[in-house]
């Protein structure tokens, strides 16, 4: 695993993951020993728990940290304002994340009157920037759909061009065609493993769903890599290997329902 690819294992997102496991746990197997999930999720969130009191104490804002307002408003807010907005979309994303960088600077100073924002914590200021990102995706909700849709795809379907250069010959180009032929491949194997988990092992199914769609969908914005499907990655195997065996399984009994229609055929005296 890559140092990055080791980051996005520590993403803020991840500290919450237990709760949608825990509420699977919970619900699809529940026994007297599966009672022991909220005390195991409580204890896991003890200590985030801890530093979200210790920055309440501090600052007055209850949050875990503030990268999540600021990856809100000037990657999704930024992006939700640009990506319906005609030329380039990484030069209307930077001109839109410097608007909104102002636009924040001014409300704060407006409602606290003071000169500069700087002169409060960061916390404050994020309080703003996150009901600011809201107001941005109840006015631009199509727009929005469509970052959080290219978030995926680039989640799902890029790659490390850059790494597989430097082990090959191939050049940047051919790198990326060939990654995007193979991540292709296995999203279209993980969406038929899916459904077949579905159908066969409803639970397992879920939970794969549940930890893929959780860190995929969250962390889906313009700031999306694919280092970021790093955390689910052993979900996201278990249903590109259950496509792979499904699709044999389907090959197999075509194949099979076409020996046993020859056979049906010549035992007629047709061929």
């Amino acid at each position: 695993m890559t140092d990055d690819g080791a980051r996005a294992t520590f993403r803020t997102i991840a500290v919450l993951t237990l709760i949608p496991v825990a509420a699977f746990a919970v619900y699809f197997v529940w026994t007297r020993r599966a009672a022991v999930v909220p005390l195991f999720v409580i204890c896991a969130l003890l200590l985030p728990g801890f530093w979200i009191y210790r920055n309440y104490r501090l600052t007055g804002v209850p949050a875990l940290t503030t990268v999540s307002a600021l990856s809100a408003l000037f990657y999704k807010g930024a992006a939700t304002l640009a990506i319906d907005e005609p030329g380039d979309f990484d030069a209307n994303f930077y001109r839109h994340r410097d608007e909104l960088r102002r636009i924040a600077d001014e409300t704060t100073r407006r409602e606290l009157g003071i000169r500069d924002s700087r002169e409060i914590p960061e916390a404050q200021r994020a309080v703003r920037y996150a009901r600011l990102a809201r107001q941005i995706v109840r006015e631009h909700p199509i727009a929005f759909a469509k970052v959080v849709v290219r978030g995926v795809a680039k989640n799902l379907l890029g790659g490390g061009a850059d790494a597989l250069t430097r082990v090959t010959t191939l050049s940047r180009q051919a790198a990326n065609r060939l990654l995007l032929l193979y991540t292709v491949i296995a999203f279209v194997l993980a969406i038929i493993g899916q459904i077949a988990l579905l159908k066969t092992n409803p639970r397992l199914g879920v939970l794969v769903l549940t930890a893929i769609a959780y860190f995929i969908l969250l962390s889906a914005g313009p700031e999306s890599h694919s280092r970021f499907r790093v955390p689910v990655m052993p979900m996201y195997a278990i249903a590109i290997a259950t496509g792979v065996y499904a699709v044999r399984e389907a090959r197999f009994k075509h194949g099979r329902s076409g020996m046993r229609g020859t056979r049906e055929v010549a035992g007629t005296g047709m061929l």
